[in-house]
């Protein structure tokens, strides 16, 4: 287990409880975190779980796969730490990530 920090645009903050290997859709969804409901189950593409990782972590993830960076580019609001939390997997060394949601 591992634990992700969610803050919605609006400020309010979301400490969860992740195993490894969950993405980070799965534990919004689990959570009943607003802003991710994963439309597509999971398969990046529909970016309803676009979401803006701390810059920290950024180097920890693994690398954006071409449907994801292709699904990011076409929207008008991506930033260059977009990223699709149904494609980012839990594991040791993101323990404590941060990750800003995005209005979707």
């Amino acid at each position: 287990m591992g634990q992700v920090t969610f803050i919605e645009t609006c400020g309010t903050v979301h400490e969860v409880e992740i195993a490894k290997g969950s993405t980070l859709l799965d534990a919004a969804i689990q959570n009943s975190i607003p802003g991710m409901p994963g439309a597509c189950g999971g398969d990046a593409v529909c970016a309803t779980c676009h979401c803006t990782v701390e810059d920290e972590w950024l180097n920890k993830l693994p690398e954006m796969s071409e449907d994801e960076f292709f699904m990011l580019q076409s929207m008008d609001d991506h930033q260059p730490n977009s990223r699709l939390g149904c494609q980012i997997r839990m594991k040791d060394d993101l323990d404590g990530m941060i990750v800003i949601v995005q209005d979707n």
